[in-house]
């Protein structure tokens, strides 16, 4: 019925009918500063959704095709994100929907993309639920103000005039790594002989030293004298055990909570994996999804501590979103500090693998106004005033892109210190925008968020190119016309490459600022009830001889201070928390083919990056509990800390003793944390 309803519209040349270029405009500029915040990977799969709905109606017809009815390709590109003729077609391709996918880190399927919902904090949540599926959402997850949940691709542009909404954003998460269909687990395995005669373990276990204190101390997280670990619970994109129980690289019992069954890495099986090597009588993982939103994660952390009573949750880089506050403590961040404060869960985060790849500086205006055409639609002009850069003394950042992916990418993540009304807030002031232009000055791509009573956050989608490596950033206050108060400046701002497989700058970010200012870690890392990991290759450790052992490059730096608190109240001064707090090896063998790295000298199946090094730590909290099931989580974190072995930051010229924003307190050393805790009263046997 739609498909001919369209042909009837298009034929009869209905002003309605959405395939001419003055419709498409009129939407451009709906889409354009609209009441509620939406990102521009939503603008994007919105006009991609139009593209295919018209091939649809037309095909076979001898058409204009609307899209190319513009002075410059690039016009719908400026304002619906990654260049629009790239994805062209994306709903009639799986390969393209799974290369978008992975290029942005969305989670798209066929029938619609996961989304976050800021809602309003007195509008009626069971009404606002009741219409937002009848928009056609489904899988709502609510934690606080915000709720998860697929979204029909139809329903995008349905969202700018729902009531009680402030924002929608994609879920967008920082890793990326080859998708698969989802081979559903087997269940429970058999209770016959298991072959375990080829089984792999991780090299973790040796430089951490807990296969010495398995045999020292008699740990291993086995049903023994009531000193038994329940569970450790993991939070992933997705898992798939298949026959990996029968082997003996998992326990016999797996559960899931919720998992991904459609473009899918099944990282949580490599993290399982990892994790049974160092703790090899643990009775049971719980799994929990991380792809499906920060509600839907932050619900799922709350229910792996408090219905399975998992002692130690661990998360993998996948569970970190794009709009996670760096500012503020999100909603997974409130979640975290909940089971630790409440239910004495260790929580053991993945630091990240953006490398060096973020800084933050004061904001400054240049105090001129300039204009900006964006060409999308008639009189599309924007009035700024830019940002000065400490590095530049100029408005212009100017940064070379490096191959990725098939092309030349830029992934960018603005957000700046002012109130979040994701997280409680009454919302930014200001409203930043983020704007990257060719070296000739035309724009390219433009995060143009309303940021006015929302959230301080703007996220360049990834810019792919063939032509161009050479892009220029700028960050401008808009001024809105007919007078409107544009709000203050903002006091810092922060800017984030995230990591996009290979990373997306030739240069670490790190170049535009000083030591001091150069931060990459945000989000749920700085949870209070959290112990952050960074990541060393495990042939780079001390029990490999390496000694001090060398912290991988990759490896996310410090944490941003965190300037309010879990109400929107302001820190007065910010907030600085000790991140990472700790290193753990990587680059260890796991049976999953698809985490190798090309890295690998004989391309072996290598876990790396502070996923794999999280999953590590994981299983030395496991044994500490065995040995104790009294330690609470900050008394794990401190034994670890206190114990570990000293590393030095290669950004700095002489060696640091103690911790650093690179290193933590260094590399684990799990045979010192058993000597202290052999030294103190066992409360818990």
């Amino acid at each position: 019925m739609r498909l001919t309803l369209f042909v009837v519209l298009w034929f009869c040349g209905s002003e309605s009918f959405e395939g001419d270029s003055s419709s498409i405009r009129n939407d451009l500029k709906r889409f354009t500063k609209p009441r509620i915040g939406i990102d521009t990977i939503l603008v994007t799969l919105h006009f991609l959704a139009r593209e295919q709905r018209l091939h649809g109606a037309t095909k076979g017809n001898d058409v204009s095709d609307p899209f190319t009815d513009f002075d410059s390709p690039a016009q719908v590109g400026v304002l619906a994100g990654s260049n629009f003729d790239r994805w062209r077609g994306l709903f009639r391709s799986p390969s393209k929907l799974a290369e978008f996918s992975r290029a942005t880190g969305t989670r798209v399927t066929p029938e619609g993309v996961y989304v976050d919902v800021t809602i309003k904090q007195k509008a009626g949540v069971k009404t606002l639920e009741a219409t937002l599926r009848a928009l056609g959402m489904r899988d709502l997850v609510r934690y606080e103000r915000i709720v998860s949940g697929m979204l029909p691709y139809d329903s995008i542009g349905r969202m700018l005039d729902v009531e009680g909404i402030s924002i929608v954003h994609a879920v967008r998460t920082t890793s990326r790594w080859p998708m698969r269909g989802h081979r559903r687990d087997t269940g429970d395995a058999p209770r016959q002989q298991r072959d375990c005669s080829r089984r792999v373990v991780s090299q973790g276990d040796r430089a951490m030293g807990t296969d010495v204190v398995r045999r020292t101390y008699n740990v291993n997280g086995r049903p023994l004298d009531g000193r038994s670990l329940k569970c450790i619970g993991v939070l992933s994109d997705s898992h798939d055990g298949g026959d990996l129980k029968q082997k003996c690289e998992l326990p016999r019992k797996v559960e899931a909570l919720k998992n991904c069954f459609f473009l899918c890495a099944a990282r949580g099986t490599g993290m399982m994996e990892l994790i049974y090597d160092v703790v090899p009588g643990l009775p049971k993982f719980v799994f929990h999804s991380s792809a499906r939103g920060e509600a839907s994660l932050a619900t799922g952390i709350e229910r792996l501590a408090k219905e399975t009573e998992c002692e130690v949750i661990v998360d993998d880089t996948s569970s970190q979103s794009y709009y996670e506050p760096f500012f503020a403590p999100g909603v997974v961040e409130k979640a975290i500090d909940n089971v630790a404060r409440t239910s004495g869960v260790s929580y053991i985060a993945a630091h990240g693998d953006n490398a060096d790849r973020g800084f933050w500086e004061p904001f400054r205006s240049s105090g001129l106004r300039e204009t900006v055409d964006f060409t999308t639609y008639e009189d599309a002009i924007f009035t700024y005033e830019f940002h000065v850069w400490s590095a530049t003394n100029s408005t212009s950042l100017n940064v070379t892109l490096v191959e990725n992916m098939g092309g030349f990418a830029l992934d960018l993540i603005l957000q700046w210190d002012q109130n979040y009304k994701s997280v409680g807030g009454v919302g930014a002031q200001t409203d930043l925008d983020l704007l990257v232009f060719d070296k000739n000055g035309e724009l390219l791509i433009a995060a143009t968020e309303n940021n006015r009573n929302n959230d301080p956050i703007e996220v360049i989608s990834p810019l792919f190119s063939d032509t161009f490596t050479d892009v220029t950033i700028k960050v401008g206050k808009f001024i809105p016309p007919l007078g409107i108060d544009p709000g203050p400046d903002p006091g810092v701002i922060a800017l984030v490459n995230p990591d996009l497989g290979d990373g997306t700058l030739a240069q670490n970010l790190s170049k535009f600022a000083p030591p001091s200012r150069v931060v990459s870690g945000f989000g749920r890392v700085n949870a209070l009830g959290a112990s952050s990991v960074g990541a060393a290759f495990y042939n780079s450790t001390p029990a490999f001889g390496t000694a001090p052992a060398k912290v991988r490059r990759s490896s996310s730096r410090g944490a941003f201070q965190k300037s309010f608190d879990a109400q929107g109240r302001r820190i007065t001064p910010p907030q600085a928390r000790m991140r990472p707090n700790f290193i753990g090896p990587d680059g260890t063998k796991t049976t999953d083919t698809l985490l190798v790295t090309r890295s690998s000298a004989n391309f072996a199946s290598d876990f790396r990056g502070s996923t794999a090094a999280a999953s590590h730590i994981a299983g030395l909290a496991g044994l500490m509990l065995d040995f104790d099931k009294a330690l609470r989580p900050k008394e794990i974190q401190q034994l670890v800390m206190e114990t570990a072995d000293d590393m030095n930051d290669p950004a700095t010229a002489q060696f640091d003793e103690g911790f650093d924003s690179k290193t933590g307190a260094g590399f684990v050393n799990a045979e010192r944390v058993f000597q202290r805790l052999s030294r103190r009263p066992r409360l818990g046997v």
